[in-house]
């Protein structure tokens, strides 16, 4: 009975992403079981037991797929760098789900030594929380973090704010952005509002020039 149950099982949970939450206590600790289920469905690991939540394999799975099943590891793996950086690699934000002492990890290393920034992997360069705190450390810092955060606008602004000569190495985008421009202090807001009123100026004159040709069309045309 107990084989054809988890038969069913591994059939429900690689067509139905809700299948581990309706199976028993039992199933939900079959590593196999939810090894299916997180193939389909990597959240699914929130359905699984706990012992489950704590084994390196099966966490390693989710969070590769998704990062956010991250939230879902026990604390100990949380705490796990190769499982916190697989996370990060899918999804950036799920540091957030890392243990206080991982994410301070990265934080302190880079406050003590700018160099680790340009160093670390690709998916803490473009964490947002990190990147900043190590502009904010050195703002030479701008240079390393990911293509992806140079053209963030938050990053962007928090850059040029602490260094207005950051604006060269953000993006073609935001070197063009206003609220950048004003923030590096590469932004005249009195030859903005002067071109404007020649913009207005020149419209009106062009506006004026038909107007008065299309009258004189008129007169032509009345005459004849």
């Amino acid at each position: 009975m107990k084989t054809m149950e988890k038969k069913n099982v591994l059939a429900a949970v690689a067509t139905n992403d809700w299948a581990l939450w309706y199976a028993s206590r039992e199933l939900q600790n079959d590593k196999e079981i939810v090894m299916a289920a997180i193939e389909r469905h990597p959240l699914a690991i929130q359905w699984a037991s706990n012992e489950m939540k704590n084994d390196e394999e099966v966490v390693l799975a989710a969070v590769t797929k998704c990062g956010r099943a991250l939230e879902h590891a026990s604390l100990e793996l949380q705490n796990k760098k190769e499982i916190v950086m697989a996370a990060i690699g899918n999804e950036p934000s799920a540091i957030t789900w890392a243990s206080d002492e991982m994410s301070s990890f990265w934080l302190q290393k880079i406050k003590a030594d700018i160099s680790f920034f340009k160093d670390a992997p690709n998916q803490i360069r473009n964490h947002k929380k990190i990147a900043m705190t190590a502009i904010k450390t050195d703002s030479q810092a701008i240079k390393f973090v990911s293509a992806e955060l140079k053209n963030d606008r938050e990053i962007a602004l928090f850059a040029t704010t602490q260094d207005p000569n950051s604006i060269k190495y953000l993006s073609e985008r935001m070197k063009r952005d206003k609220e950048v421009l004003i923030a590096a202090g590469m932004f005249d807001v009195n030859h903005e509002e002067s071109c404007k009123r020649m913009m207005k100026i020149d419209t009106t004159a062009k506006k004026i020039v038909l107007s008065t040709r299309f009258s004189l069309d008129e007169s032509s045309l009345s005459e004849a």
